[in-house]
């Protein structure tokens, strides 16, 4: 993506995935961007693309690979991005059922401070899918007093 001077990060499922909250591997990478970017295959690997507004400021981590390094968002941005990018993410309860294995690795605080860069619409659809994940895990430190 530096090659084509975009801003970008890998996303949706496949940060999920790297974060070890998916339950199968995805079958192409799904990377957000800032613009709209047609989809490519480079050898085995796919790469679908998906246009958000927020890509520069959204919450990444650099992880190393055997050619480089690679922008993959926070189990946060993840979070966001699952319900965002819902149609890439599968169906409302693959998206509760991944929800519920990135709980562990989800820091309330720092969900709390990209709320703002999402629309509230995104916001409201990850509480209910929250509220109503699949998984039984325990929630004590996301419960206020």
């Amino acid at each position: 993506m530096r090659f084509l001077g975009q801003p970008y990060y890998l996303g949706i499922l496949s940060a999920a995935a790297i974060h070890g909250a998916a339950h199968q591997q995805p079958m192409l990478f799904q990377v957000v961007t800032d613009r709209p970017t047609r989809s490519v295959q480079a050898g085995r690997v796919r790469i679908g693309f998906h246009m958000g507004r927020h890509v520069e400021q959204a919450s990444v981590v650099d992880i190393q690979t055997e050619t480089g390094s690679m922008r993959v968002s926070t189990p946060e941005a993840t979070a966001f991005d699952l319900v965002r990018f819902a149609p890439a993410a599968g169906h409302i309860g693959n998206i509760a059922s991944v929800l519920g294995e990135l709980a562990e690795k989800i820091a309330p605080e720092a969900l709390a401070g990209l709320a703002d860069l999402y629309a509230v619409s995104d916001v409201q659809r990850w509480a209910i899918c929250w509220r109503n994940s699949a998984r039984s895990v325990s929630r004590t430190r996301w419960r206020s007093d």
